[in-house]
């Protein structure tokens, strides 16, 4: 019965969100490698009323922006945060870096700090309440973006789902939530542990691992998949560990984002 009321909840929670989030599309400059100017393309998600509302720049996985994606993007709306998705690989002339690493994680950091530098121009968004969530390669994003000096006004919180996490573990400059699978084979819970350790901190940095999941397991369905020098990863949903990590993302989100 538990399972049975995990899956209604999940189903509820991937619904179709209300017909008062307004979507539009944006450009904005951000570095590429080396330091030329880049025009990125984002979709913004704004929920309605007059706001100022806080904020959430989503970063996509290696795959770029999907419908998965879209959801969060509007979830987090009709949450009152106004999102920002921006497309890190389309302006770059690519699409998917899963087997490539054409661009990598690291790379993708100012991206972010660009996305948040434009919500600050909005008149709906309170530019000191602006936070982070990563999927994947944009998680890998987020642990490089927490471990280095701030690239512009710091954010406030960020939440990285199944990141690839610093071998050689670092200081955090934004209080930060993991959530990653056990059984990950692609980027492997151990040093998202050890880092967690290291910190001891669960205000600065929370670190929570799944025993059962793989990664992606907020996805749908089972599959593999190859990554970069040929090797095959195992992707698999996991319902209890997805309702546990959305739940715990957006009591983060509320806690360090809402007035």
């Amino acid at each position: 019965m538990l399972r049975w009321i995990s899956f209604l909840l999940g189903f509820l929670w991937l619904a179709p969100c209300s017909a008062a989030t307004v979507a539009n599309q944006v450009r904005f400059p951000t570095l590429a490698p080396g330091g030329s100017a880049t025009m990125l393309t984002a979709t913004v998600y704004q929920p309605s009323g007059p706001g100022p509302f806080p904020a959430v720049v989503v970063l996509h996985h290696c795959g770029g922006i999907d419908a998965d994606l879209h959801t969060w993007g509007r979830h987090l709306a009709d949450l009152g945060y106004v999102s920002i998705l921006p497309d890190s690989f389309g302006p770059r002339g690519t699409g998917r870096v899963c087997a490539t690493g054409t661009v990598r994680p690291g790379e993708r950091v100012p991206d972010a700090y660009a996305a948040a530098d434009y919500l600050r121009t909005l008149p709906e968004v309170r530019g000191d309440r602006i936070g982070l969530i990563g999927f994947s390669h944009g998680a890998g994003t987020i642990s490089a973006l927490v471990s280095r000096p701030p690239m512009s006004a710091p954010f406030r919180a960020a939440i990285a789902y199944y990141p690839n996490c610093p071998s050689a573990v670092a200081s955090v400059n934004v209080p930060t939530l993991i959530l990653i699978g056990a059984k990950d084979d692609w980027t492997p819970a151990a040093p998202c542990a050890a880092w967690g350790a290291y910190i001891a901190d669960p205000h600065k940095l929370d670190v929570v691992v799944y025993p059962n999941a793989y990664h992606k397991f907020d996805g749908i369905g089972t599959h593999e998949v190859q990554g970069t020098m040929g090797r095959t990863h195992h992707l698999e949903h996991d319902q209890d560990a997805t309702a546990d990590a959305n739940a715990r993302a957006e009591a983060f989100l509320a806690q360090w984002l809402k007035p």
